[in-house]
């Protein structure tokens, strides 16, 4: 992998400012490298990508891990 990665615009909103890119942005950079057509919701310690919708992926990014999950709900009938 490069080390002059491309920079996204992850907190366009400008909501938790910093002097530099946090390692939450150099890790989701990194995976957004891979995966161009994807959507991006950030928080400031956490950013999740999702990859083909229902049918896709979901990744979760903090600065100490890269997690991929399926997208997938299971609903229950609650007892009462």
């Amino acid at each position: 992998m490069k080390d002059d990665l491309r920079l996204f615009i992850l907190d366009a909103g400008d909501k938790y400012p910093s002097d530099s890119p946090l390692k939450v942005e150099i890790n989701a950079e990194r995976v957004l490298a891979m995966l161009p057509k994807s959507t991006i919701e950030c928080t400031r310690d956490c950013i999740q990508i999702d990859c083909g919708g229902k049918e896709g992926i979901v990744i979760l990014v903090t600065p100490e891990t890269i997690e991929l999950r399926l997208p997938t709900i299971e609903w229950t009938k609650s007892v009462s």
